[in-house]
């Protein structure tokens, strides 16, 4: 179950113009492996982005933009 959410998660931000610097599909052969995987030119709508995958596949964001993200943060309160 879990590759085939990280499959899902990446496929939809390649086919949303996401950019793959290293992996980007599982595995070949045997197993249900999938390489560690780059992505970058995503916006944050991204499936991959807004989602917890727990996979190797990592989002990279510009500096800016995890600035941004940090500081919106900051101002959240979360429940617990």
């Amino acid at each position: 179950m879990q590759p085939r959410i990280v499959t899902d998660l990446v496929d939809d931000a390649l086919q949303n113009g996401a950019h793959a610097a290293a992996g980007g599909r599982p595995h070949d052969g045997e197993g249900f492996f999938y390489r560690p995987t780059i992505l970058s030119n995503l916006d944050d709508g991204t499936r991959i982005v807004a989602e917890e995958q727990f996979g190797p596949a990592l989002p990279v964001r510009p500096p800016e933009v995890t600035a941004f993200l940090a500081a919106r943060t900051k101002r959240l309160r979360f429940r617990g």
